[in-house]
């Protein structure tokens, strides 16, 4: 009646699940099993407004369902995204006390904003690549609040070539937190996955998705949360924006009606899309609201969630509301016990069960030439294995002497021709006159006549100086130009530019001189070595 578990948590946190009952049958047949009593299973389902629990008691023919819900102060760390506090594990250290639950495997579900489910449908290669790309912006789900978050996945094969792929993202705090205080009122944590998915495993249990997609709303703490069940299966977890006070629950589905009838048509085209039916999980008075809010025209149908069909057959002990942890819960202590019957059933392990005790020595004594055989093949396959993998590593260590010495051979002639040419260098550079420049600005200020000053000397590659300055008189720049001459260390002198202005001062007459920088002489020695030199350099 229920499908397998599909996401799990506990395995994203590098957690081992408990095993949901460490029980074996007896080998021998016995007179009376003493092992036989209540048979329990408990499903429980946190959320940040607080935890319903529920369990499922089996003793013969009696069936009791007990159901809680502890609701979370407004103040706790948990309403408010913090499960640090000791708020979780109080509360389940007292469920675990008062209904003696030590030692019990348990199944979770997480309810509210700290858990999403996204769904990916499509060819396969395009829903590994969105997947890809999904898991790799798991941490930038900044509107489930704040820390680290965990993922898991499970995968649907629709065809050969097409699959649809659930991806659960919860706070990791929210899980350790679980975890924590689940073992800390010694229980055992057996799975932990999106109440939303539960919800439709619950639907679908009694067919009430078998035929076309439902819509269901869940309301936590003032939010809506809308889904799309089809066949057990959740298609769409979809969160509108957190509505204003006077917004109601029925415009707010009204709203996304449209948006979410073109994601089935894309996704199911040969499913209707009118998603008609819509499951809500509240109390009986705001059912009636919910129906005030919807439009006359709309085709909207509320419908409840089975709470009748989860009870049926069971002694209900506790107060039963139609919220979506107390469904959730129920559904995971219902559906998963008849899932591990069905499990159970079906293992063809068990039919190799008989009860006989292998006899080893007549089984040793017709194996023993086999089993000296194979080990000794074994053996010589494993030897063999070893000397190739040493023989390919010796030849691997070879190839790669050989290359290192090649190139240190390479890098010792580059470094010879480098030295070589470094030589030649300091030789021609030794032999290359040189002009102190200092020379040069000292005679190219002390020509100025009186009443002359400088403004700059730009010396160019080519030894080239282009003197910029201003005098009184016009008479003082040509008197300028003849001393740069007879200094012996300017050519080529020449007037460029001049331009005459007027301040309070009087006249000034502005400059522009060009000359040519006469090389030093150079010493003897040094001219008849360069040039001994000219026709055996080395041009390499």
């Amino acid at each position: 009646m229920a499908s397998k578990l599909q996401n799990d948590l506990l395995k994203a946190t590098d957690r081992e699940p408990a095993t949901l009952e460490r029980r074996q049958s007896p080998r021998r047949r016995v007179r009376r099993d003493r092992r036989k009593g209540v048979s329990r299973t408990v499903g429980m389902d946190v959320s940040p407004s607080g935890i319903a629990i529920a369990v499922v008691e089996k003793s013969g023919s009696e069936s009791k369902l007990i159901v809680e819900r502890i609701a979370f102060p407004a103040d706790s760390g948990p309403r408010h995204g913090d499960w640090s506090d000791n708020t979780l594990t109080d509360a389940l250290n007292e469920l675990a006390s008062k209904y003696n639950l030590g030692g019990q495997a348990v199944t979770v579900g997480l309810g509210g904003n700290p858990c999403v489910t996204r769904v990916v449908a499509g060819d396969n290669e395009e829903v590994d690549n969105e997947i890809r790309e999904l898991t790799h912006r798991t941490q930038r789900y900044i509107g489930m609040g704040l820390g680290s978050k965990v993922s898991c996945q499970s995968t649907h094969r629709i065809d050969a070539k097409r699959k649809r792929v659930c991806v659960t993202i919860a706070i990791r705090q929210m899980v350790d937190a679980i975890a924590a205080a689940v073992q800390s009122a010694g229980m055992r944590l057996a799975h932990l996955e999106h109440s939303m998915l539960v919800l439709c495993r619950i639907l679908h249990a009694y067919e009430k998705d078998s035929h076309e997609p439902v819509l269901f709303m869940v309301e936590e703490l003032g939010r809506v949360d809308l889904g799309i069940s089809y066949q057990g299966r959740l298609l769409l977890d979809y969160r509108p924006a957190i509505p204003e006070a006077s917004v109601t629950h029925g415009s707010i589905v009204q709203r996304h009606l449209k948006c979410l009838r073109r994601y089935i048509h894309a996704q199911l085209p040969t499913a209707s899309a009118d998603l008609s039916p819509l499951f809500v999980t509240q109390k009986h008075s705001d059912h009636e609201s919910l129906d005030e809010s919807l439009d006359e025209p709309s085709i909207l149908r509320r419908q409840r969630f089975p709470m009748e069909e989860l009870c049926h057959g069971f002694q209900v002990q506790g107060e039963l509301s139609e919220d979506s942890g107390t469904i959730a819960a129920i559904g995971l202590a219902r559906l998963n016990n008849d899932a591990r019957s069905a499990e159970e059933t079906n293992d063809l392990v068990s039919t190799l069960r008989t009860g006989r005790r292998v006899q080893w020595l007549p089984l040793i004594q017709h194996t023993w030439p086999i089993t000296l055989a194979a080990s000794i093949a074994l053996a010589l396959f494993l030897m063999g294995q070893h000397a190739r993998s040493l023989a390919l590593r010796t030849e691997a260590q070879i190839e790669t002497l050989t290359l290192q010495n090649a190139q240190g051979n390479q890098i010792r002639l580059t470094l010879q021709r480098r030295m070589q040419r470094a030589e030649q260098v300091e030789t021609l550079a030794a032999g290359i006159p040189t002009r102190d420049w200092a020379d040069v600005f000292l005679k190219a200020g002390r020509s100025l006549p009186q009443g002359s000053w400088l403004e700059s000397v730009r010396i160019e590659n080519d030894q080239t100086v282009r003197i910029s300055g201003a005098s009184y008189s016009g008479e003082a720049v040509y008197t300028y130009i003849d001393r740069l001459k007879q200094t012996g260390m300017f050519s080529r002198v020449a007037l460029e530019s001049t331009s005459a202005t007027r301040n309070s001062v009087g006249a000034q007459y502005r400059f522009q001189v060009s000359a040519i920088v006469q090389p030093k002489p150079q010493p003897e020695s040094s001219i008849r070595f360069a040039s001994t030199i000219v026709g055996e350099l080395d041009r390499g």
